[in-house]
């Protein structure tokens, strides 16, 4: 073995009956893969545009002062709104949320009347009614130029609140009409204007209160077991590093390849892959695009379709069964077992994802700091907070629709970028550094795979502290256990529950 794999770890042996399945046992290797393959160089500096193109790709409407997209915005806004409200009334202090409503009072003006409505539900008609004519005055100092639509709204706002300051809970003022213009345009947020505490329909009252109360014991629920099972994830992790990187943990992942750079050939494959079908998508007409299920499956169809990248050190004149071995595609060393560490695993992750979001406010907070926007009451710019383009989906979705987005979060993404990322990229950067110590080699390598995990996704810069977090421990476990199954699992139930918890908080 010194002669083959000089200063290395031992590779481990595929054995003869089943060349997927992994043991620990030291490999000599085949005389068919002695040759270096590989263009690592080449390949990285792929990599590298890829990433520098995603990221102007998510900073360029900013540079170029474009509008972002103020749908997300709204629904941001309306799930803090419908939280504010419903603590305001489980709790009886709607006073104790007054100054956080008043924080949402910004942005584009669609989102400012729907703060309106916000004051005017937990500080009261008079408080409504300053608020209107506060942005009345800071339309015309900041020229902006309001719509018809948005217009008639401040119109019809200041009629109903001068009813509701006047005790005219029953709002005579307004017509039949202008009550169903405030229940399109407004959304639940009309419906909340149209049902003040104390008002006369109590059974519209309790209608709206019904989605305030689905999300505060939505984001509650989330937020207690979190805390629960991040405490024991806690301990788990701190024993689990400590084993691994002392070696009284078994490893699955052994570096001493000679080929270990045709996997970064395949990685950046599979990123120019991705990028361009991603892209692309946006240029296609709608008209050519199809509707509802075969959309659905075309997306389905796609995504797998880049998985073609990993059969390129086939293509490259490695074994398939090496290929994967080597990169994690078997059934592990106990398969029934597999699943249950990768819940233990997505437990393990919770509490990096919270140093990974304290990370993330800190960053805005700097962000903040250096640049410097102004008064937040004089930026009429929707939010730029990390976002994921999936709630537009959520927001309107039916259960039919729930479900496929379930089936791509929590089974077809999971399994794609596991076997990209943690199992293509990762074993590269194994081998690229396998020269080092031990614990270096792992930190480093699940370092830039988790980073460049993150970026691609589309939250934002802002969003990769918390998707670097969950990344690192899929990295862990790839390296504990040899297979992606557990990967695979923590990554689909993570993905499964942060869906579950905001449909439950969107829903109407």
């Amino acid at each position: 073995m010194s002669d083959v794999n000089p200063g290395q770890e031992p590779l481990p042996v595929i054995p003869a009956d089943d060349l997927g399945q992994f043991t620990a046992e030291p490999l000599t290797p085949q005389p068919a893969i002695l040759e270096r393959k590989g263009h690592p160089i080449i390949a990285w500096i792929v990599i590298c545009l890829c990433v520098a193109f995603i990221l102007r790709q998510q900073f360029l409407p900013a540079a170029q002062g474009e509008q972002q997209d103020e749908t997300i915005s709204l629904i941001n806004m309306k799930m803090q709104a419908k939280y504010l409200v419903g603590c305001g009334a489980l709790l009886g202090k709607n006073a104790a949320f007054a100054g956080q409503a008043k924080n949402l009072n910004t942005g584009p003006i669609d989102q400012r009347l729907r703060a309106i409505v916000l004051e005017g539900e937990l500080s009261g008609p008079k408080a409504a009614l300053d608020a209107l004519k506060d942005l009345q005055n800071r339309i015309a100092s900041n020229q902006q130029n309001p719509t018809a639509t948005q217009i008639k709204l401040m119109g019809v706002l200041r009629r109903l609140y001068e009813d509701y300051a006047n005790d005219k809970w029953d709002a005579p003022t307004l017509t039949v009409e202008e009550r169903t213009f405030l229940r399109r345009e407004l959304d639940w947020f009309g419906e909340l204007a149209l049902a003040p505490s104390g008002g006369p329909n109590a059974e519209a009252r309790a209608a709206v209160l019904r989605p305030a109360y689905r999300t505060v014991f939505a984001y509650a629920g989330g937020l207690g077991l979190a805390v629960i099972v991040g405490l024991g994830g806690l301990v788990g992790l701190s024993i689990f590093l400590v084993l691994l990187f002392r070696g009284r943990l078994q490893r699955g992942v052994y570096c001493g390849s000679f080929h270990g750079s045709v996997y970064a050939e395949a990685f950046a494959l599979w990123l120019a892959m991705f990028i361009g079908l991603s892209y692309s998508a946006r240029y296609i007409p709608k008209a050519w695009l199809p509707e509802g299920d075969a959309r659905f499956a075309a997306t389905i169809f796609l995504e797998c379709l880049t998985l073609c990248a990993v059969f390129w050190p086939v293509l490259r004149g490695v074994p398939w069964t090496q290929v994967r071995w080597e990169v994690g595609l078997n059934p592990g060393r106990r398969p029934a077992l597999e699943p249950f560490i990768g819940l233990a695993g997505n437990a393990m992750a919770i509490p990096l994802l919270g140093l990974g979001v304290l990370l993330m406010v800190l960053l805005i907070l700097l962000r903040n700091h250096l640049h410097p926007t102004g008064s937040p009451a004089d930026n009429f710019n929707p939010s730029d907070l990390p976002s994921h383009p999936i709630v537009k989906e959520l927001s309107r979705g039916n259960w039919k629709e729930y479900l496929e987005l379930f089936v791509l979060a929590s089974i077809v993404a999971p399994i794609v970028e596991e076997t990209m990322f943690r199992g293509v990229l990762y074993r590269h950067l194994r081998e690229a550094t396998c020269n080092m110590s031990y614990p270096l080699s792992v930190f480093l390598s699940a370092c830039v795979v988790s980073f460049i995990f993150a970026v691609i996704h589309p939250q934002g810069f802002l969003g990769v502290p918390p998707l670097m977090a969950l990344a690192f421990v899929f990295s862990l476990l790839r390296e504990w256990r040899g297979t992606l199954v557990p990967g695979m699992v923590a990554h689909g139930v993570n993905n499964g529950v942060v869906l579950l918890i905001s449909i439950v908080a969107m829903a109407d």
